[in-house]
């Protein structure tokens, strides 16, 4: 469990007090000028976002500077609340971010992946994002460049921290904890930039969006219908497991939906599968993720369609076979999770 620390400023408060009890009437004319604007937030997230008040200023005046430990023992001191954030982890890290209002200057792989998602597309459109070179190796020069005040990094940057933190305070966040749980994400992020007045809000946003979509499958879901999702990349076809998609197939915290007969036994998301495993689950309703711009799978794609293997799948013989961006995946974080269960109870009730 991460270790969250607030330091106290004795003095300061000290004097405060003393000119509070010498003069009552400078101290509410100060008080009426202590609201900070909020920041802007995009149709999204602008919900998860409320205006700021003077007590919610003082609060957010309260937590800084802020001590954080990390994943990995480090400790990161925040003099005030980050504005410019480096993420050098692509894949939920900016949701987070964006859900709560927080726009990032840089991040890991973005011109590769963040185009490829969807949901982030008005993000991606009204702020710019710099490209900062890849997770694992991220381009130190273009980061110095950005001039951020935090930057946001996993446990495999940890040859890189040194160099990193000499740039801004760096936070190495414990990823599989965030992953597995997206609750969890949001008020870890929500800690980190003193936000954690709107976490509840994005959090049952979220979870309203799951209810409301499970309610609009409710029909759907009594005709005992198995659904399956997969992604074709570099013409391969990769499983994405009962496991990782609760979200989808949980009947308490998600959809509901059925996965097909034997398919929770598989759990490793980096094996991936043959069409003849496929045909086995033969489910009925598939739902393929593609890469825009990967034309090569695409083609290849295109050819399945003469094959007696792949046409035999119910899903394809059916026309339930539903190409989608990556956002529908992405369902451990907000942001991803109300566009992919919109989508998904799209497809299957119309």
């Amino acid at each position: 469990m991460y270790r969250l620390f607030r330091l106290t400023l004795p003095l300061l408060l000290a004097a405060l007090l003393l000119a509070a009890c010498g003069d009552n009437s400078a101290n509410n004319n100060a008080n009426s000028a202590s609201e900070s604007p909020g920041a802007a937030a995009s149709e999204a997230s602008e919900s998860a976002s409320p205006a700021s008040s003077p007590s919610d200023a003082a609060a957010s005046e309260a937590v800084w500077p802020l001590v954080y430990t990390d994943s990995q023992g480090n400790e990161a001191v925040l003099e005030k609340q980050p504005e410019r954030i480096v993420s050098v982890f692509h894949a939920m890290y900016p949701d987070y971010l964006y859900s709560l209002g927080i726009y990032p200057i840089g991040v890991a792989s973005s011109d590769a992946l963040l185009s490829q998602w969807d949901a982030y597309e008005s993000f991606v459109t009204e702020h710019s994002v710099v490209d900062i070179g890849a997770p694992n190796d991220p381009n130190l020069e273009k980061i110095l460049e950005l001039k951020p005040d935090l930057i946001l990094g996993y446990a495999g940057n940890a040859e890189q921290y040194e160099s990193l933190s000499k740039i801004a305070p760096t936070i190495l966040l414990d990823y599989a904890s965030i992953n597995q749980d997206w609750r969890f994400g949001v008020n870890e992020f929500a800690k980190i930039l003193g936000k954690e007045d709107q976490a509840s809000i994005v959090i049952d946003r979220t979870e309203q969006a799951v209810k409301d979509a499970a309610a609009k499958l409710a029909d759907f879901r009594s005709k005992n219908e198995t659904v399956m999702f997969i992604s074709a990349v570099d013409k391969t076809i990769w499983p994405y497991t009962v496991e990782q998609l609760q979200t989808i197939y949980s009947s308490e915290s998600g959809l509901g939906l059925k996965a097909p007969e034997g398919y929770e036994k598989v759990t490793d998301r980096s094996t991936a599968l043959a069409l003849e495993a496929l045909v086995e689950y033969n489910p009925d309703h598939l739902f393929l993720m593609t890469d825009y711009g990967d034309d090569a799978t695409q083609q290849w794609l295109d050819g399945l369609k003469n094959d007696k293997v792949w046409s035999s799948i119910s899903a394809v013989k059916n026309g339930n076979l539903y190409m989608t961006d990556r956002s529908i995946f992405a369902f451990n974080a907000p942001i991803a999770t109300q566009y992919g269960v919109n989508l998904v109870a799209g497809r299957l009730t119309d």
